[in-house]
């Protein structure tokens, strides 16, 4: 035994090549799984912190009623009945900010800063460290580092702005970095002040608007908030931070990693048996001459088995080790909330370590146990005569099961499309991917066939010879197999980000306005609105989100209230029908005759609604029936399931007479509109963007996602290559006495290493072509699947970057080709034909 412990230590310190391959080959794995498992917790950590950047700790904040003519709260009774928990009374003020460039809407929140800072911490930059935060008082505040550098300001800079319509002189005291607090929107700045200093600017008395509450003790925050409700009638409660719609967007965003993951994992498993096919074969005449000794079966297979579990011990630390900068990758690449000041947040969970690195010896036990079993039953006289060869056959058997597969899915996508299963929607997605695994060998036997004359009359007979050792080898066409397999879960993968940017970008085509005005609080600017000469129309919309619907196990994601006689002016090519024949106009004028809604056509397929039917809609904690008048499909109606309502009506319902935002179409293609309407509007301290800056901001959104996700994929590209790489070392293992007798009866280096590279060639395109064609077909299940997430998407196929993705793969092969042939020319001709 100890002979066989030292021929195994000796043989992987030899072969250094072949062990560092299988070694990268399960770290990467492991690596990937340990960013997998872990990029849950760093995304919702980074969404948690963009909704606390407003409100901190703070589990609860109390404000006036929207229907309340006084603002501000009772602050005598608010301290009296919230002596129990941690508060922070905050007073809102609004304001704006102009220099030569541009006119920024100004947030202030003034409180008692130590207070605030306990709750939501105020973190300095450079410039201000060490500053104490209690000094600050009067006209004094405290400015973010990014609107600092943009706006050229510096502690101790004295600026103007207007709050209330009247000009007060703000001093700079601190700067602070972009989070929390300071994580401005686009054409905003926020300040924070002493609350006693503003009220003294605006000469009023020391009011507040809102109160920040910190649970504390035993109490839960159902239970403070059940409390409040009942001492503060006239007030709103609400909570900070929906867990609810955290869950939901963690697992919207986690799902497609944990699909490529499975796909990663079968890659490795693979490469490790093809990988340990070479290990086993380089060794089987070592072997023999131990089976010749005295050793057993046994011992060898348990030699080779704890060589594998050692490779999946370093493997498995070195793809711990590696899984931190991949997972701070991915978490950085999916952090879509940088411009709000959101720092990247890596999330390091000790037990993932431990997961993944089970993960690697599992892969490496299951990886190499057939090739050991396979080769324990090769006899001994097999074994020194090298008379042993692969298996060719295959069962017809596992071509219908192949057929069988591939048609299921597309009868299941034809007959049941809209059911909405996800778990039905994967599996026919797999079964595509797992269907090409058995048809893919008779496609390339068939190629082999009907091309071998071509290749023979282009080629010469190497053409003719390397068709056939395709068509016979199984390794090769395993070859194929990988090479479709991983190239169709990339192709997947860019389609989806490829349809996601497209449907954000025809769906901003097909929206008819120029800017869009948000946060106004006076009805007022509606008619300042109308008399402004490069205005050709305005309409006002109203929007919720996440709304309630009663006894039903699902919320309508957005609610759009809107004019129905502007509606179509601003949103072309938006599809309304009601199966009655009644034009889109008809269907939106019955919005305005009462509580009607038109919902998106992905809601009404999935939960089967019908003209007439009636669902109640939580609005401002009150249950309102609503009947369905139409449904709705566009790109975004669509993919954000929303519903079509009036906006008068649900301002109403709210107890509201203001909406969310306005959009607005000019009579002039001028860039610098939004500049000359902020000036107009410069009173009403709003925000205004244009529909370029919405869509950029939109595609921002989704870019970080799609973004690790083809880094995901690329990588299973490149793993999936070094596997071919070991496929391509196997068969010509196998077959260097062919080769060998080939060379004595005259085929030269240069023939043997064209006939392995017309091999390589082959299987790259003809690998390249088939999954390039799979994963088309896999992503025809791309909108039953997102479908299935409450959202949709409408794939469309890329051309130019698919084939670009076809191209790289037949590289790849290529290059993995190189070994075999180097290989070929160092080939002893005397070694392999000693026997013969």
């Amino acid at each position: 035994m100890r002979i066989l412990f030292k021929f195994m230590f000796k043989n992987m310190s030899e072969k250094k090549l072949r062990s560092l391959l299988i070694i990268v080959s399960i770290m990467v794995a492991t690596a990937m799984s340990f960013a997998s498992i872990g990029i849950s917790k760093s995304y919702a950590s980074m969404v948690l912190e963009r909704m606390k950047s407003k409100v901190g700790e703070a589990d609860l904040v109390i404000s006036s009623k929207k229907d309340s003519n006084d603002p501000f709260l009772d602050e005598e009774k608010l301290n009296d009945n919230t002596k129990e928990e941690n508060t922070v009374n905050v007073l809102d003020a609004e304001g704006s900010y102009k220099n030569q460039d541009d006119i920024l809407k100004v947030n202030i929140k003034a409180t008692d800063i130590k207070k605030l800072n306990v709750i939501n911490r105020i973190v300095l930059s450079k410039e201000s460290k060490g500053y104490d935060l209690n000094k600050v008082k009067d006209n004094q505040v405290i400015i973010s580092k990014k609107l600092k550098d943009k706006l050229g300001l510096n502690i101790g800079s004295i600026f103007k702005m207007k709050i209330n319509k009247k000009e007060v002189n703000l001093k700079v005291v601190a700067v602070a970095v972009n989070k929390g607090i300071f994580s401005e929107s686009l054409g905003e700045m926020n300040l924070v002040m002493d609350r006693q200093g503003l009220c003294k600017e605006l000469g009023i008395n020391p009011s507040i608007t809102t109160v920040l509450v910190k649970v504390r003790g035993n109490s839960t925050i159902e239970q403070v908030k059940e409390k409040y409700e009942k001492n503060f009638e006239n007030y709103k409660i609400s909570e900070t931070i929906s867990k609810e719609d955290l869950d939901n967007r963690v697992k919207q965003f986690t799902i497609p990693f944990y699909v490529m993951l499975i796909v990663v994992i079968l890659m490795a498993a693979f490469i490790i048996s093809s990988a340990y096919k070479v290990i086993i074969l380089e060794r089987m005449a070592v072997i023999g001459t131990f089976r010749s000794i005295g050793a057993t079966r046994v011992s060898t297979d348990l030699i080779l088995l704890m060589e594998s579990l050692l490779y999946g011990i370093i493997g498995g630390i070195l793809g711990d080790i590696l899984g931190i900068p991949i997972l701070n990758y991915m978490a950085d690449s999916s952090n879509m909330f940088k411009n709000y000041g959101v720092e990247t947040i890596v999330v390091i969970d000790k037990i993932n370590f431990l997961w993944a690195f089970l993960l690697a010896i599992f892969l490496c036990i299951l990886g190499s146990i057939v090739p050991i079993i396979k080769a324990s039953k090769i006899s001994l006289k097999d074994i020194i005569f090298g008379t042993f060869s692969e298996n060719s056959s295959r069962n017809i058997l596992s071509f219908i099961l192949g057929v069988t597969l591939f048609i299921i899915p597309y009868i299941y996508i034809k007959k049941f499309k809209w059911t909405g299963n996800f778990l039905f929607s994967i599996l026919a997605a797999f079964s595509v991917f797992l269907s090409m695994i058995f048809i893919i060998p008779y496609v390339m036997k068939l190629f082999c066939y009907i091309f071998k004359e071509v290749y023979r009359f282009i080629f010469g007979n190497e053409g003719a010879i390397a068709l056939d050792n395709i068509g016979k080898s199984k390794v090769l066409i395993n070859n194929g197999i990988l090479l479709s397999s991983t190239l169709a879960a990339v192709v997947v993968i860019y389609i989806a980000s490829s349809s996601v940017s497209g449907l954000i970008t025809k769906g901003y085509s097909k929206m008819n306005y120029d800017l869009k005005i948000e946060q106004w609080k006076d009805k007022d600017m509606i008619n300042k609105l109308k008399n402004i000469e490069y205005i050709k129309d305005f309409q006002e919309e109203f929007i919720l989100n996440e709304v309630e619907v009663k006894n039903k196990d699902f919320k309508i994601r957005q609610i759009q209230s809107i004019e129905s006689n502007k509606y179509l002016d601003f949103y072309k090519d938006v599809n309304i029908y009601d199966y009655k024949s009644n034009k889109k106009e008809y269907i939106l004028k019955e919005l305005d005759k009462g509580r009607n809604i038109i919902i998106s056509d992905i809601l009404e397929k999935r939960q089967k609604f019908k003209i007439g039917d009636k669902i109640s809609l939580k609005l401002e904690d009150q249950y309102k029936e609503y009947t369905i008048v139409g449904f709705a499909e566009s790109e975004f109606i669509s993919n954000g399931q929303i519903a079509l309502a009036s906006s008068e009506i649900i301002k109403k319902d709210m107890n509201t007479q203001i909406g969310n935002f306005i959009k607005v179409k000019t009579r002039k293609n001028n860039n610098d509109l939004d500049k000359k309407l902020r000036e107009d509007l410069e009173e009403y301290n709003v925000v205004i963007t244009k529909k370029s800056d919405d869509l950029k901001t939109d595609l921002e959104v989704n870019k970080g996602l799609m973004n690790s996700l083809e880094s995901f994929s690329l990588m299973s590209l490149i793993i999936g290559s070094l596997g071919m790489m070991n496929n391509l070392m196997v068969s010509f293992i196998y077959r260097k006495r062919e080769f060998a007798v080939l060379a004595s009866v005259g085929m030269s280096k240069l023939k043997r290493g064209k006939l392995l590279f017309i091999e390589g060639i082959t299987l790259g395109i003809s690998g390249g072509i088939l999954g390039v064609l799979e994963g088309v077909y896999i992503s025809m299940f791309l909108g039953e699947i997102t479908y299935s997430l409450d959202s949709y998407i409408i794939t469309t196929i890329p051309l130019k970057l698919i084939i670009s993705l076809g191209f790289l793969a037949v590289v790849l092969v290529i290059v993995a080709s190189f070994v075999p042939i180097f290989k070929s020319s160092n080939m002893s001709i005397v070694e392999e034909i000693k026997y013969e």
